[in-house]
């Protein structure tokens, strides 16, 4: 979990096939994490908004790419 968020800059550059990837990618990760906090078996709980922000980010690319074709 020690890896870096794209910027949104990198994510501009991506594929929609690839931001599609990401983004389930980090809905499952998501997901987990709060059925990890329920558990109480997580100690990063800061790591849910941080998700949140950046599946914020791939949505809003995503949304430019659509409105940009």
């Amino acid at each position: 979990m020690a890896e870096t968020l794209p910027r949104p800059q990198t994510l501009r550059a991506s594929s929609t096939a690839d931001l599609n990837e990401q983004l389930e990618k980090l809905r499952k990760e998501l997901w987990e994490a709060r059925v990890k906090i329920k558990e109480g078996s997580m100690a990063q709980t800061h790591r849910v908004p941080l998700l949140r922000r950046q599946i914020a980010r791939i949505q809003t690319v995503m949304n430019e790419q659509r409105k940009g074709s």
